[in-house]
């Protein structure tokens, strides 16, 4: 029985082009199904050709196009219906190049997202210029080393009609004045990466911008930080901010903390290699009602006090990157220190953030300690039911590259491994640097409770010959392990 309307739901769920390709060549009836889903994204590169036939064929049909490299033939008169262009190239960008990259952005003038990736030295200004004339452009990211002003001034030209505009690069010549452009009224979302242009250019344009909901910000190691003009920004300018990533390693606790304190309310908040601290964590805790996203990882001044009250007050979060978190902040009042022993009947205080997808902390604490102890903290770790990507061993001291670091959980089912059955949808699971002493029934049983586990990173066993034993048990069920 062949129905179009379950063959257009197969085809649907066909994601790799050389499936989709077959399923072409089985008769006419799926070849008219599976060609226009085969040629609606497309991505091109000197050792990834699709035929030129096809291509003219059905250059009207390609909606996504990545280029890989630029000298790649795209018949560019009958490709009229593209949404988004990517160019991912370190080629230079020679004036045959250039022309034909103009040619096909000339032909797509109601593009909406285009994102250049270029390693080259030259600043490809006449491309830009062409890009300049798409009138449904929504989004454009830029990413090469060098900008000359005329090529920004071209970029803010176009910010003006933009919801998502991308700056990274090493160099970047921008205007002594910017009063030529007032205001990006649609702007949505921005993001700067240009380490050698002055801070108080960017929160120039950032003030431009009264509808900006998200930031994403990385500035000179050396720049002074304008922690009070920031804060600022959101108080008066950006009110609507709700996702911010600053990448500013001279910020100090108290800037954190005013920068938090200036917004109304934050979905996303990525500060890495931070010395975001206590102050900062009082203003984070304004947002805990709304946080869905958090990466504070390798941040010097978070405590393992400061993880665990995130983990039970943070209900929305779904994606937690974190530092170190020690059992007895998960246990709680439940241990007793000097017996060594958990109190089994009582139950430690509750992480409410079950709605995690993604999770990376290092849990210490634990060495020398009782099973119960274990048990207890893997019992916790069996809430976060929707995890599909579980790491136990972020920024932990001892450094991840020793093989020996006892201080962590125990991953076997004596110490309550088969608490984390739960976890159905785990994917990646990542305890590098933990010392463990695995049996074949844990890692058959990992095998086995979790369906949809695809990768694990970590020594199962001290012993060399045990290890690649107990890695050939994944690999034979298909799942990457240990080498």
């Amino acid at each position: 029985m062949d129905i179009p309307e379950i063959r257009a739901i197969v085809a649907r769920f066909l994601l790799n082009s050389s499936d989709l390709a077959a399923a072409t060549l089985v008769c006419k009836r799926w070849n008219a199904t599976f060609t226009p889903v085969l040629y609606t994204n497309v991505r091109l590169s000197s050792s990834k050709q699709h035929s030129m036939e096809g291509l003219v064929a059905n250059a009207s049909r390609i909606h996504h196009l990545l280029l890989s490299e630029i000298h790649v033939n795209v018949p560019s008169r009958s490709c009229t219906k593209l949404k988004s262009l990517e160019i991912r190239t370190s080629s230079s960008w020679d004036l045959q190049a250039v022309g034909r990259l103009a040619a096909l952005v000339r032909h797509n003038t109601n593009i909406e997202m285009i994102d250049i990736e270029y390693a080259g030295d030259v600043s490809p200004r006449g491309f830009l210029k062409t890009v300049s004339s798409c009138t449904g452009l929504r989004e454009l990211c830029i990413s090469m080393p060098k900008l000359k002003r005329s090529s920004v001034e071209i970029i803010l030209d176009v910010a003006a009609r933009l919801e998502h505009l991308k700056i990274k690069s090493t160099t970047a010549s921008f205007p002594e004045s910017l009063d030529k452009w007032p205001c990006f009224p649609l702007m949505k979302k921005f993001e700067l990466s240009v380490y050698e242009t002055p801070a108080r250019v960017f929160l120039e344009l950032i003030r431009k911008c009264p509808g900006l909901k998200e930031l994403n910000w990385s500035v000179g190691r050396n720049e002074t930080c304008p922690a009070s003009d920031i804060s600022g920004l959101f108080k008066t300018y950006c009110p609507l901010v709700e996702q911010l990533d600053l990448t500013y390693v001279s910020l100090m606790d108290e800037h954190f903390s005013e920068i938090l304190y200036g917004c109304h309310r934050i979905l996303s908040l990525r500060f890495r290699e931070s010395n975001f601290g206590e102050l900062a964590f009082q203003s984070l805790s304004r947002h805990f009602a709304s946080l869905e996203k958090l990466d504070v990882g390798y941040s010097t001044g978070l405590t393992s006090r400061m993880i665990q009250q995130i983990m039970t007050s943070c209900p929305g979060l779904t994606n937690f990157y974190g530092t170190t978190l020690d059992a007895s902040d998960i246990l709680g009042d439940i241990m007793d220190e000097n017996a060594m022993e958990v109190d089994t009947q009582e139950q430690p205080r509750d992480w409410v953030c079950t709605n995690l997808r993604f999770l990376t902390i290092s849990i210490c604490g634990l060495e020398g300690k009782p099973l119960a102890w274990h048990r207890k903290v893997l019992q916790q770790l069996a809430r976060l039911d929707k995890l599909d990507t579980l790491s136990l061993c972020a920024s932990a001291v001892p450094p991840l590259t020793s093989p020996k670091v006892r201080d962590g959980l125990n991953l076997r089912l004596e110490a309550g491994l088969d608490h984390l059955s739960s976890l159905k949808k785990l994917v990646i699971f990542h305890f590098e640097g933990i010392w463990q002493q695995m049996e074949e029934q844990d890692v058959r049983w990992m095998a086995e409770a979790w369906p949809k586990l695809e990768r694990v990173i970590g020594r199962l066993h001290h012993d060399r010959m045990k290890q690649q034993r107990l890695s050939r048990i994944l690999k034979d069920r298909g799942i990457t392990g240990p080498c």
